[in-house]
C-alpha cells in the first residue's frame, strides 16, 4: 500500500467552511526541516510517508508537528506539519492511516483526507480539495458537519461523527460513497469535540461507549516489544525495564526540537507534547 509521493486528498464532507494546509504549511515562513538532515540529493528524494522510528508525538505549539524522537537521547529526528486550523482529533494515532501515508482531520465541520509529500528534508501533510460528500445543501436546510474521523484498523475505510448524531464511513478511493454505519444517543455531536463516545470493533462495527472517553495527553510509551516504558517525573525522562526491580535510569532531560531546543519545558514551554506511540 505504497502511494506515490505526490499529494492525492480527498473532501469528504462540508458545512461551508474551508481547512488548513498548503504546500507551504507556516503561511510564508519556512517548512519543517529534519534534525540533522542536509539537503542533499538523497534527502531530498520524494518519501512515501514520514520515517516513523522511535518517539512519536503530535508536538503543539502554533501549528502542530508529527514529531518522531530519538528515545535515547530525546533529540527531534523527523517532522511533518499538519494542516494549519485543524481540529485537535481525540483518535491520535488512529487520525493516521496504518502506513502514516494519509492523515484525516476536521476544519470547522469539514473533512478532509490528506497524503504525505515531501521529503527528509521538509514535508507536510497537504490537501486539494476534491469531491464533497454530504456538504450540499439538502431541501430542508443544511450541510453535514462532522467531527472525530478516525482510520479503520487495516486503513481502508474513514469513519466521522456527523452532526446528525450518526457515524458515517467512506472508503478514501471512492468518497462519494458514504456509508451510514450506526446512529448515536440526541446531543452525541455536540456534547464536545473531545468526548469519544463510539469506537471501532475488531470487525470495523461501530460500538457505542456506555460512558464518555476523554482522552489526556500522552505522557509516558512502551517499546514496541513491550520491555520498556519511558516516562517523565517532571524533571527528566526516564527509561523503566517493565518486569524488573529498581527504579527507572535517566534517559534525557528533556526533547529537543530539530534546532536541539528543549520541547515541552525551558525556554519554550508553549510548545507541548503528546507521546502517541514508540516504533
Amino acid at each position: 500500500m505504497r502511494a506515490a509521493a505526490v499529494v492525492t486528498a480527498v473532501v469528504l464532507g462540508a458545512v461551508g467552511c474551508g481547512s488548513g494546509g498548503s504546500s507551504d504549511p507556516q503561511g510564508g515562513q519556512a517548512a519543517q526541516r529534519s534534525a540533522g538532515t542536509a539537503a542533499t540529493p538523497d534527502s531530498e528524494k520524494a518519501l512515501d510517508a514520514p520515517v516513523a522510528k522511535g518517539i512519536a508525538s503530535l508536538t503543539r505549539g502554533n501549528l502542530t508537528l508529527l514529531a518522531f524522537y530519538d528515545p535515547s537521547t530525546g533529540r527531534q529526528t523527523f517532522g511533518t506539519w499538519l494542516p494549519q486550523s485543524s481540529e485537535d482529533n481525540p483518535w491520535k494515532r488512529y487520525s493516521f492511516s496504518p502506513d502514516w501515508e494519509r492523515y484525516t482531520w476536521v476544519k470547522d465541520g469539514e473533512l478532509f483526507v490528506g497524503s504525505f509529500t515531501g521529503s527528509a528534508v521538509v514535508s507536510s501533510y497537504d490537501k486539494k480539495p476534491g469531491i464533497r460528500i454530504g456538504g450540499k445543501p439538502t431541501f430542508n436546510g443544511g450541510k453535514r458537519a462532522y467531527r472525530q474521523p478516525r482510520f479503520s484498523a487495516d486503513g481502508k475505510r474513514i469513519y466521522a461523527l456527523g452532526n446528525d448524531d450518526k457515524v458515517y464511513s467512506a472508503d478514501p478511493a471512492s468518497p462519494d460513497q458514504l456509508t451510514e454505519e450506526a446512529t448515536m444517543d440526541p446531543g452525541a455531536f455536540f456534547g464536545g469535540r473531545s468526548d469519544l463516545l463510539w469506537d471501532l470493533g475488531a470487525d470495523g462495527k461501530v460500538i457505542k461507549r456506555p460512558s464518555a472517553l476523554i482522552p489526556r495527553r500522552g505522557a509516558q510509551v512502551t517499546s514496541p516489544d513491550g520491555s520498556k516504558t519511558l516516562l517523565s517525573n517532571g524533571a527528566g525522562w526516564f527509561v523503566k525495564t517493565n518486569g524488573a526491580p529498581g527504579e527507572p535510569k535517566l534517559a534525557f532531560e528533556s526533547f529537543t526540537d530539530d534546532m536541539n531546543q528543549p520541547v515541552g519545558n525551558g525556554p519554550d514551554p508553549g510548545k507541548t507534547l503528546d507521546l502517541i506511540g514508540w516504533y
